[in-house]
């Protein structure tokens, strides 16, 4: 089994961290600030909630990678399971 894999960055963002949060996890938005996010479809129009499915096409994988919403804490978490 491969390890897996970790993409980490960090900004500093002078805006509300609910502001932020709401940008960084509406998938629409994903193209515009993540480094290998190419497209998004599915429930893209928001920021996610719980069972949002989603397709992510990110630069660099040979294939779309399915998520399904799992778990959304306002302003601080968000866990997407690949399916």
């Amino acid at each position: 089994m491969t390890d897996p894999v970790v993409i980490q960055s960090s900004v500093e963002i002078r805006r509300a961290p609910e502001e932020v949060f709401a940008f960084a996890s509406t998938p629409a938005n994903w193209p515009v600030w993540h480094p290998t996010a190419l497209s998004v479809e599915g429930d893209v129009a928001g920021p996610l909630k719980p069972g949002d499915r989603i397709t992510a096409y990110t630069d660099g994988l040979n294939e779309a990678m399915d998520e399904n919403e799992e778990e959304f804490e306002v302003p601080a978490r968000a866990r997407l399971a690949v399916v």
